[in-house]
């Protein structure tokens, strides 16, 4: 009978012992998931200047741009010999006289054209070299998104040379693949990946599959 009664009391024990602990975990809220890539995304690093350096077709019409400007002002340059021929001639013929007048009014009339066309070609020039660096940007920035969509990264910032260590700054922010609750300047850039040269092969490699595709088709 007292085998019995120790029994019942043992497991009576055991029940209460199991349903605190029941009830324990049931307070306890679950704790929840942590996301490790929004406390600490996959930073990647892009040197621009370089990667514009080695981009083979921005260069190819860098050089084009700036070859047309040179002849431009070479031009330019000839005209204005010209007009400082004339003005010597002009120093010689007899002020008041018809020769002088009309050679006067054509001197005028090339400095003024002269004037005209310089400053279309600065214009020229300008435009034609933006455009150059806005696409080569949209390019870049294509190339770039590929990476995000085809790796663990999840920030991307432009690469200024600085220590490792130091924190992002707001305007080193270029493009963000995924959005973080981390501010720029909350970003550390100790252990970030330099993808720069993943950026050039890409870019590179990209116009000659292009070129190898129109060689074929020649064929």
């Amino acid at each position: 009978m007292r085998r019995a009664g120790f029994c019942c009391i043992a497991l009576a024990r055991l029940w209460l012992l199991l349903f605190a602990r029941h009830a324990a975990g049931q307070e306890r809220p679950a704790p929840a998931p942590v996301d490790r890539l929004a406390s600490t995304p996959a930073i990647a690093l892009v040197d621009v200047p370089q990667v514009l350096a080695s981009d083979s077709i921005f260069q190819e019409r860098k050089a084009l741009i700036e070859t047309g400007w040179l002849l431009a002002q070479s031009a330019a340059e000839a005209q204005q010999r010209r007009l400082d021929q004339l003005s010597k001639r002009l120093r010689n013929l007899r002020a008041g006289s018809s020769e002088h007048t009309e050679l006067e009014l054509r001197i005028a009339r090339g400095r003024v054209d002269l004037a005209e066309q310089i400053e279309q070609a600065r214009r020229r020039f300008l435009s034609e070299r933006a455009q150059a660096y806005a696409e080569a940007y949209r390019r870049m920035q294509a190339e770039v998104n590929k990476l995000i969509a085809s790796s663990e990264f999840r920030v991307v910032l432009r690469r200024d040379g600085s220590v490792p260590e130091r924190q992002a700054a707001a305007a080193d922010v270029w493009l963000s693949g995924t959005a973080t609750e981390k501010t720029p300047a909350e970003l550390s850039l100790h252990g970030a990946a330099d993808v720069t040269g993943e950026i050039i092969e890409r870019m590179n490699g990209r116009r000659e599959r292009v070129a190898a595709r129109m060689q074929g088709s020649k064929r």
